[in-house]
């Protein structure tokens, strides 16, 4: 795809550094007439996605084929024979790589060209027959009152060379090349000069191309070349001088080639190679548009030497490979997450708004506003996805239809976000860890469980699950905001959880119960604390009290541990939740907790009576605070 070697003298040029023989191109001169071409055609550019024009005028000409040398070679290539001048032109296109268009002159409006873009909705034949609908970002080649090619694609059936031609203009231009691409691309019109001028074509190579033309003319004895061109050339292209290192080629290549060696190879390449010692000030002919930077010299100097001759070198692997603390974290998750059951996947990151229907979210929900493909694959794949549990909840409703029994799974990966900034800057990339699990032995508590130990081993402390939220993809009643405690003492919010939703879980065809939960996994990384901090053992034995207590149904069990764990008795250790009750003898709207306190003391063991007096107290603290009942 190397535009420079689409053509016979690329391909000759590097032949001829490859075998280190001289390069021979082709002849150029021909003899002309008195007249001046400028006398008989003039030509207009009117914009900027046309770096050169150059048109020759061939007059006397005589239509008939080309000699069959020349058929056989466009054959060769897979091109049709029309004429001697059609011919010309696609020959001296395979030999230079600069496509050409020949145009009668009789046909053209006040003898003169105009490069210029369509008229929107404009309607033009070209010449294999077709019209076709114009859009005003084409490049068009017009005359006076009509367009007569598009540009760098194809010419207009209403200016092709016939029977009866008898003056040629020969277009020689290079224009833009993603303009060519985009226009031969909505025309449904890709040909041998599209192909080539969508790549780059050097501007620097159509004078060239256009005396080759005119020696093969008067080769071929089809007409008389008319003195001089017009030539509009507004900006000269120039090559970019680069200043390439030896030592930095050679580190590369994990070679010692030296700076003479260097310099041939490049010369060879028909490169100006200046500078001293380490440094290679390099001037590349402009037909190579590929040479920018000092690494693409590295892949110059790799290919003259042989790929096959590069030493072969395990790469260099730092003892202390530099690792993010968020990738760190998400492998740690990961192995976390595995060690407790659950299989990680992976989702498509395309999504659409029929899935966020479909997962109960709610039309006016923030994470609707996704960000939308320019050009999608489908409607199913418009958007880029703003939530992951989705997706978990389809891989759970594939393996629910295979009848597994049992899931539990995970996924880390990128959701997207609209820039605050406008839809002309990049979206916002946040990741996220989403949860899901069902099966007979799952339940909220067994995935909070689960968010608990993952949390705790990632250095997350103080997290909360609070019910105050209504997320809809869950069941209103089992659903949980999970908060967490940052430095400063602030708390954020870092994830929900809960019981997927009757009718969401009917939408997905799952005929059980699931569990889902959406950690924001870049808040997680920002309070996470890495550290490791280590206690001593403790000396002294420790002793346990339980006590259950009779509240009110919405009383929160979190909030209790609270005030346990806040609590100034002396000697408390540890609190641990083992039982909620809820039955005879236990009166309505009520419920039984039950906790295990454990106390100790750091520099005795403690008596009964000790245990039972801190008992006592914390007992005091719980009936006032919540106004409960001590179940006996």
């Amino acid at each position: 795809n190397r535009p420079d070697c689409l053509c016979m003298l690329g391909m000759a040029r590097e032949a001829a550094a490859t075998f280190d023989e001289k390069m021979r191109y082709p002849e150029t001169e021909c003899e002309k007439t008195d007249e001046d071409a400028k006398d008989y055609i003039q030509v207009e550019v009117r914009s900027d996605l046309c770096k050169r024009y150059t048109a020759r005028v061939v007059k006397d000409v005589k239509i008939g084929q080309s000699p069959w040398w020349m058929q056989k070679r466009l054959m060769a290539a897979g091109m049709r024979p029309i004429n001697n001048i059609v011919d010309i032109t696609n020959f001296v296109m395979l030999e230079y790589g600069q496509p050409l268009h020949a145009f009668d002159i009789n046909h053209l409006e006040g003898r003169k060209i105009i490069v210029d873009t369509a008229e929107e909705g404009e309607n033009f034949t070209t010449l294999d027959g077709t019209e076709r609908t114009l859009h005003s970002d084409m490049l068009m080649i017009r005359d006076k009152k009509k367009p007569v090619a598009v540009a760098g694609v194809m010419g207009g059936l209403n200016s092709e060379i016939t029977d009866a031609t008898d003056t040629v203009v020969l277009e020689s231009a290079a224009f833009v090349g993603s303009s060519v691409r985009l226009t031969a691309k909505a025309l449904g019109l890709r040909t041998e000069a599209s192909s080539r001028i969508e790549k780059g074509l050097d501007p620097n190579n159509c004078e060239a191309a256009a005396d080759r033309f005119c020696r093969l003319v008067e080769m071929l004895g089809c007409g008389k070349v008319l003195n001089g061109s017009v030539d509009v050339y507004p900006v000269p292209e120039k090559a970019p001088v680069v200043t390439a290192r030896v030592s930095r080629i050679n580190k590369v290549l994990g070679t010692d080639i030296s700076r003479e060696q260097m310099v041939s190879y490049l010369e060879k390449l028909e490169m100006k190679v200046e500078g001293e010692g380490d440094s290679l000030v390099v001037t590349p002919p402009t037909v190579r548009q590929d040479l920018l930077e000092e690494v693409d010299y590295v892949e110059e100097v790799a290919r003259m030497y042989g790929y096959d001759n590069i030493p072969m070198t395990l790469p260099a692997l730092s003892a202390h490979p530099f690792v993010s603390d968020s990738w760190a974290l998400r492998e740690k998750a990961r192995k976390l997450l595995t060690g407790m059951g659950a299989t990680e996947i992976q989702t498509l990151s395309f999504s659409n708004q029929k899935v966020l229907d479909r997962a109960g979210v709610t039309k006016d929900a923030p994470i609707r506003d996704m960000v939308k493909l320019i050009n999608p694959m489908g409607e199913d794949t418009e958007c880029m996805r703003s939530i992951l549990l989705p997706n978990m909840l389809d891989v759970l409703a594939t393996n629910y239809s295979r009848n597994i029994e049992r899931v539990r799974a995970f996924e880390i990966a990128v959701t997207f976000h609209r820039n605050p900034e406008g839809d002309d800057v990049l979206p916002i990339e946040k990741k996220d860890l989403s949860i899901g699990f069902y099966g007979e032995k799952e339940s909220f508590f067994t995935l909070k469980g689960v968010i608990e130990r993952l949390l705790e081993r990632l250095g997350v402390h103080g997290t909360k699950y609070e019910k105050k939220t209504e997320f809809p993809t869950f069941h209103p009643g089992r659903c949980a905001r999970i908060t967490a405690e940052t430095e400063d003492g602030e708390r954020v919010l870092i994830g929900l959880m809960g019981e997927v939703h009757p009718d969401v879980l009917e939408n997905y065809g799952i005929g059980e119960r699931a569990y889902g939960a959406e950690l924001f996994f870049d808040r997680i990384t920002e309070i996470a604390k890495r550290e490791i901090h280590y206690e001593r053992l403790p000396q002294f034995p420790s002793t346990s009290r339980d006590i259950a207590l009779v509240v009110d149904e919405k009383q929160e069990v979190g909030a209790i541990e609270d005030v346990i764990r806040s609590s100034d008795v002396e000697l408390f250790d540890d609190v641990k939740l083992f039982d909620i009750y809820r039955g005879i003898p236990i009166p309505p709207g009520k419920k039984s907790c039950a906790f295990s306190i454990t106390y100790r003391s750091p520099d005795r063991t403690l008596t009964d009576q000790e245990a039972d007096e801190a008992h006592r107290k914390m007992t005091e603290l719980l009936v006032k605070t919540f106004r409960a009942e001590v179940r006996e």
